[in-house]
Order: structure tokens, then sequence, then C-alpha cells
């Protein structure tokens, strides 16, 4: 039961796809993608103005790994990053190499637990590469590693 409901409304929690999003029409009239950039750019200001440093990740959609159609949401979030001096980090190549599932079943957006691990690498290897924490143990980890 919980399951069906899941796929009934899920995409009426998630803006998957700015374009059929039922819940901010109004907003979107011109561009379907503008809502959600004015939303990502207004996060990324208020973090700037608290002098918190975001990173900001693309995880494709998996059809999007099988093609070569044009994502029209990592455009958007290069341009904000840029604007923002933000790192980004975009898992589409590093999905593209791996050979095994990465998505929940019947779910092509959300990463499963081995799609969740090489973001969670990537994101852990970034930091370190970048020193962008003072955790004592990230700190301690980086100076253990080659």
């Amino acid at each position: 039961k919980l399951k069906r409901f899941y796929y009934k409304y899920r995409k009426n929690f998630i803006p998957l796809d700015p374009e059929n999003d039922k819940f901010f029409q109004e907003q979107q009239n011109e561009s379907p993608y503008f809502f959600f950039e004015e939303i990502i750019a207004n996060i990324c200001k208020l973090l700037s103005e608290h002098n918190v440093k975001p990173l900001v990740i693309y995880i494709p959609h998996e059809k999007r790994l099988m093609s070569s159609e044009k994502s029209m949401i990592l455009p958007i979030k290069r341009k904000i990053c840029k604007e923002f001096d933000i790192p980004l980090i975009d898992f589409t190549e590093y999905f593209r190499q791996i050979e095994k599932k990465l998505y929940l079943e019947g779910d092509p957006v959300h990463p499963n637990a081995d799609g969740n691990r090489i973001i969670a690498g990537k994101i852990y290897d970034y930091i370190l590469r970048n020193r962008i924490s003072e955790d004592p143990f990230l700190q301690i980890k980086y100076q253990s590693q080659p």
C-alpha cells in the first residue's frame, strides 16, 4: 500500500521534472526552470551571506546515463556555482563508468546503496583534497592518507 502511494505521489513532493511540477504552475509559466533556478540561487546567496561554503552536486537521472539527452538542471547548477564561486561535483561520468545498477528499483532518480556509496566517497575525497572541514576526524584521516 505504501509503495503504491509513493509511486503515485512522489513527483508531487520532489520537483523531478520542473515542466510537470503541479505545485508551482503559476511561477513557471514563462520558464519551467526559472523557479528551480531562483530557489537554488537564493539558497546559495543565503549560505554565502553567512560564510557557509556549500558543495553542489548533480546526480543524473538514470535515463541520461544511457543517452546523449542533455539535462536542463545541470547548466542551471553550473551557472549558479560560477556566480557564487561554489564547487560542483557532476556524478554523470562517475555513474557511467560503473556497470552495476546504481538507482533504487523503479526509481530512476534516487541512488541505491551502491550509488550512495559512490556519492559519499567522492564528496569525502573532495573534502579531504580541499581541506574544507575543520572537523578533527577528517583532518586526522587526511593526514594519514598518502
